[in-house]
């Protein structure tokens, strides 16, 4: 089934229903209430259906806002590592403490002061856990094969 095919699928238009009731019906990035609304997967998944994703994946956006975002990410996509990287550096500013591994970046979460995000450098996902950098990069020395492996490791042992 093609994916123009899925977005039809009466599964996908239950859960894109739920999503939509659960934002109130406004863009999650203009708050706007009064234009069309999409409901954004913000990461896939291969072979993923698309109302198999959890709630958290998904989220309202105004037809502006949707193109927007798609537009930041595609242009995150088409840039090279090394400018990713330099990119990730500048929006955490020149003083931010980066443990870069490999193609991962470990920084403190400045929200949890006991925790960390980790950033997958090539893709632009990132995720919080409530270890330290300084654990979350011992699992990275574990020499994980891919981001999932990595962050499965993390899931492990974090709470």
């Amino acid at each position: 089934m093609a994916y123009s095919d899925d977005l039809r699928h009466p599964k996908w238009q239950q859960k894109r229903l739920q999503i939509l009731e659960r934002d109130s019906w406004r863009c999650t990035g203009c708050h706007a209430n009064d234009r069309f609304l999409h409901v954004h997967h913000r990461r896939y998944i291969p072979g993923r259906k698309p109302w198999e994703y959890a709630d958290d994946d998904l989220t309202s956006l105004c037809d502006e806002c949707h193109k927007l975002i798609h537009k930041v990410i595609d242009g995150y996509k088409a840039k090279s590592f090394d400018e990713k990287e330099t990119l990730l550096r500048r929006i955490l500013g020149d003083t931010s403490n980066i443990d870069k591994r490999g193609s991962f970046a470990f920084i403190q979460d400045p929200k949890n002061s006991k925790g960390c995000i980790c950033f997958h450098i090539p893709s632009g996902f990132w995720h919080c856990f409530k270890l330290s950098v300084a654990e979350a990069t011992t699992m990275y020395d574990e020499k994980p094969s891919a981001r999932d492996e990595l962050l499965s490791l993390i899931l492990k042992r974090g709470p």
